[in-house]
């Protein structure tokens, strides 16, 4: 039987036992902080895009209904269809003299990422 007493190595041996598994828990700590930062990140990036797109939409339809005013036509239908085919959907619609005035709403989340937009003649 060996007597351990004091000795250095047995010591730090000891320590070393003592911290098992830490790499590990010190590991997968800092792979869930990256992964809530990519998610944040992603969420971010995907309402920038969401809102991009709504006011693409809304600018096409816009323009697109007060063309449409111009010829004759009631600007609403076609502001209705032009956001329609850009996955948005027109919130409201109304005419101020020659001049088109929008709000639409398009994206993933469950309220929608809303735009505005103005066209009239040129």
């Amino acid at each position: 039987m060996h007597n351990h007493g004091d000795s250095s190595l047995y010591r730090r041996f000891r320590h070393a036992r003592d911290d098992d598994g830490y790499a590990t828990v010190a590991a997968i700590g800092i792979i869930l902080a990256i992964a809530a930062v990519a998610l944040a990140l992603v969420g971010v990036a995907s309402h920038v895009v969401a809102r991009h797109q709504a006011q693409l939409a809304a600018d096409m339809a816009a323009v697109a209904a007060a063309e449409g005013l111009s010829r004759g036509d009631l600007p609403c239908p076609v502001a209705q269809r032009i956001a329609g085919l850009n996955h948005a959907s027109v919130v409201s619609c109304r005419t101020d003299n020659r001049d088109v005035l929008l709000e639409v709403t398009a994206g993933v989340s469950v309220t929608g990422v809303h735009a505005k937009a103005r066209a009239g003649p040129v």
